[in-house]
């Protein structure tokens, strides 16, 4: 989670428009007959295929893509989150969620606005939040907000986000103006708009990097399936978050503040657990969040099933359970990422022969 990775999601917004119907005078009763049409058109001669880029602002990529590779691997489908997004005017805001529609590749919803201007704030994942309030900035959204989101989980497999820049289009790809710090949003006559958001990171990150060590690996086969973090505490918080409108191209969060949720208990948290994934020599990355300078440590247990080299299943559901301790990366800020490199290893020499005597461990290098 570097500081110059951050998301930009496309939503495509259907406003709904009161619309007024008259009764014409009574008429003569017609006779009306029934055609059937039929097009034709013969078939496209196919040539090179075209790509026509679509230009984000540097620094974001397609919030779409979150799971595509790299840090970003096997991490939670951000797909299936709700962005919470909020209009406002002046000082009267209206609250709306846009779900993602997997046949549309986009999110979308029904929001009942009137024409005009708007400053559009929010965050994802909206389920991620209990509850939220927004008040405007010296009495004016124009000028910024501060979000409260209540309820946040101290550590989770969902990258919280909030907008940090705003702007609609005509079309798919149309973005010019995108810039952070700019939320000014027009919603106009027609049936259907493009908005473009800019998301930035409320949390930072830690990377999961597991591998197995290579005489264990000439021996058994390890297959992860589910890994879970429990923070020690506190296990939910909330956040206040100050956005201002900027044009000078500085970050348009002024302050994060992080304070304990009231009547939070502990939980635990899944990371992953989307299918068993054979664990080689060479690592096998797993993303997870955390409040920066709030969680000092949390725990990190896996489960994974040992095979023999002939593929016979001679451990089910294994467990290790391990300890991290964040020391000096509790003040790592927001948007910031380091990485935990973790090794399944035995404790002990094998037999060829024999069967498992214990399961093997997860051993944190340095």
């Amino acid at each position: 989670m570097k500081t110059t990775l951050h998301h930009i999601a496309r939503l495509a917004v259907t406003i709904a428009m009161a619309t007024l119907g008259s009764c014409a005078d009574d008429q003569p009763e017609r006779q009306w007959q029934t055609v059937e049409l039929r097009a034709l058109s013969p078939s496209f001669l196919l040539v090179e295929p075209f790509t026509r880029a679509v230009a984000w602002p540097t620094g974001y990529y397609d919030y779409s893509d979150v799971e595509a590779g790299g840090d970003y691997a096997l991490q939670a489908p951000m797909l299936s989150k709700t962005i919470g997004a909020c209009f406002t005017q002046g000082t009267t805001e209206s609250y709306n969620q846009f779900a993602y529609n997997s046949t549309e590749h986009r999110w979308h919803t029904t929001a009942d606005l009137t024409e005009g201007t708007y400053q559009l704030y929010g965050f994802i994942p909206a389920g991620d939040v209990l509850t939220h309030t927004i008040s405007p900035v010296d009495g004016d959204f124009a000028n910024g907000a501060t979000l409260t989101l209540t309820g946040l989980k101290a550590v989770t497999a969902s990258d919280v986000c909030i907008i940090v820049g705003a702007k609609e289009g005509t079309g798919p790809e149309t973005v010019e103006g995108l810039a952070t710090g700019r939320f000014q949003t027009v919603i106009g006559e027609s049936g259907k708009k493009y908005l473009f958001l800019l998301f930035d990171h409320l949390y930072a990150g830690v990377r999961f990097s597991f591998k197995v060590d290579a005489g264990y690996a000439a021996l058994r086969t390890v297959k992860l399936k589910k890994l879970e973090m429990t923070a020690t505490a506190p296990p939910r918080v909330n956040a206040v978050v100050r956005i201002e409108q900027t044009n000078d191209g500085s970050t348009p969060v002024k302050s994060v503040a992080f304070s304990e949720y009231e009547g939070s208990t502990q939980f635990t948290e899944t990371i992953y657990s989307g299918g068993d994934i054979t664990l080689t020599t060479s690592p096998s990355l797993f993303k997870a969040c955390f409040v920066p300078q709030t969680v000092s440590s949390f725990r990190i247990r896996s489960t994974y099933d040992v095979y023999d080299r002939r593929g016979n299943l001679i451990r089910q559901n294994c467990t290790a359970e391990n300890a991290v301790s964040l020391g000096e990366y509790i003040h790592l800020a927001r948007g910031r990422m380091f990485t935990v490199n973790m090794t399944v290893n035995p404790t002990y020499l094998y037999m060829l022969s024999d069967p498992d005597l214990d399961n093997p461990t997860v051993k944190i290098e340095n």
